[in-house]
């Protein structure tokens, strides 16, 4: 016998099929015939099918107080159990919380999370910045601000939490601000949190740095502005607080580069793993070489952000044809 359901039947507990002396004779194809159609109710998206040893077997989703169940179980009022109720490997009941791996056990669910909120409090899991640092002479008009929770997948907010600067108090929902007023020096960024028991901050910060600049030319000589056979046209720069460089160039019948602010320190130059004491230092009111003594003659430079400082500016004595690693330390 085939049976084909498109929705649900739902059976009265008392009713569900199973021994019975009256029902026992007949053939077991009828008698499911007659559990479902005689002792059930119709409903959406489930069926039950005796299977003839006091049992019935539901497929789809059962619904207690529901005619429309979501769930393989869905109960539309109090769930009561006498024994224990689990969801996966944690079984609880009215007077104990405990794991089927031998875990710890609790004397209550509320001692199992007061030791869980203990043990795991609300803290920041990042907070940071989109616009990273920045040149020295730049502006920051704006600055978008994130953070998140080690909690955010539940999700839970912090009873109150503030940016300085920035507005002082935020709603505890924000995980993200944007800060519209302009700096142009060092900033950070400090976020607080109460969590209700505690207070926590994190930082982010946004930091001004001057440029180390590198690369080759054929001029002996580089200009201000920018482009060609210019200290800003230069192919290579990084934002940095030290002069720490080891590059590798390919000139073709070019010159080599390298160029920090003067504020770093004296050059001490390597090339190959040779040091120089040869380069040629561009500018005045100094040496002619970049070395340590006598110091080297600098220029004034102003990069594309418009600021300005003093310059160390080194280049090879000769042309150059092939490869070389240059470090500048």
């Amino acid at each position: 016998m085939s049976l084909r359901a498109k929705q649900s039947i739902y059976c009265h507990p008392e009713r569900s099929e199973g021994s019975h002396p009256r029902r026992d004779f007949l053939p077991f194809g009828l008698r499911m015939t007659l559990a479902l159609f005689a002792f059930c109710l119709w409903a959406p998206s489930a069926y039950a099918v005796p299977d003839g040893l006091g049992h019935d077997i539901f497929v789809g989703n059962v619904g207690i107080g529901s005619l429309s169940p979501s769930q393989k179980l869905d109960v539309n009022g109090t769930v009561r159990a006498i024994q224990y109720m689990c969801i996966g490997n944690t079984c609880i009941d009215a007077d104990f919380v405990s794991y089927a791996n031998g875990g710890p056990l609790y004397p209550t669910v509320a001692s199992a999370l007061d030791t869980l909120i203990a043990s795991n409090p609300l803290s920041f899991s990042s907070f940071y910045s989109d616009i990273g640092n920045q040149e020295i002479g730049a502006t920051v008009t704006s600055t978008p601000l994130h953070w998140t929770y080690n909690k955010d997948y539940v999700p839970v907010d912090p009873v109150t939490q503030s940016l300085l600067p920035g507005p002082g108090s935020l709603a505890p929902s924000l995980r993200t601000f944007t800060y519209n007023t302009s700096y142009t020096t060092n900033t950070t960024f400090t976020l607080t949190m109460y969590d209700g028991a505690k207070t926590t901050t994190d930082q982010t910060s946004v930091n001004f740095y001057w440029q180390v600049y590198y690369g080759t030319d054929t001029n002996t000589t580089l200009g201000e502005g920018s482009g060609a056979h210019t200290i800003n046209g230069l192919a290579g720069h990084y934002l940095a607080g030290g002069k720490n460089l080891n590059q590798s160039f390919s000139p073709s019948n070019s010159y080599i580069y390298v160029a920090y602010p003067t504020s770093w320190g004296l050059p001490s130059i390597n090339v190959g793993g040779l040091p120089q004491s040869s380069w040629v230092a561009q500018g005045s009111g100094g040496g002619q070489y970049c070395v340590s003594s006598p110091a080297p003659n600098y220029v004034s430079h102003t990069n594309g952000s418009g600021g300005n400082t003093n310059y160390y500016v080194c280049r090879s004595p000769f042309l150059l044809t092939g490869n070389y690693t240059v470090i500048l330390n």
